[in-house]
């Protein structure tokens, strides 16, 4: 399991700072100014991310950076459930339904 783990939080900086350095490039060839939103939803950013603004880049390569832990955290639940410790198990989706509890309610 910590091999697979391993594996999922590579990736996840990896590819996080893959893109951060797509988004460097695009704002120096672009010369697009960062912006700072209020409120950031997926929708605005993907379509920022296709249109190639380099703030909506940046914001996605984050995304990707904070949901990293997130898919850990759901394989070592399945992993616990596979391996039939329902204690781990339980302990493990109680912390999802905290992160998503929080996403769901914006608690800050």
């Amino acid at each position: 399991m910590r091999e697979v783990l391993s594996k999922i939080y590579k990736f996840g900086v990896y590819t996080s700072f893959f893109i951060i350095f797509i988004a460097i490039l695009e704002n120096i060839i672009t010369g697009h100014k960062i912006n700072t939103y209020n409120t950031i939803n997926i929708t605005s950013i993907l379509k920022g991310v296709f249109c190639l603004n380099s703030s909506d880049t940046f914001y996605f390569a984050i995304m990707i950076l904070m949901m990293t832990p997130l898919t850990a955290i759901i394989y070592a639940c399945a992993s616990f459930f596979a391996d039939k410790n329902y204690k781990m198990f339980f302990v493990s989706f109680l912390l999802i339904a905290a992160i998503a509890s929080a996403i769901i309610f914006n608690f800050r």
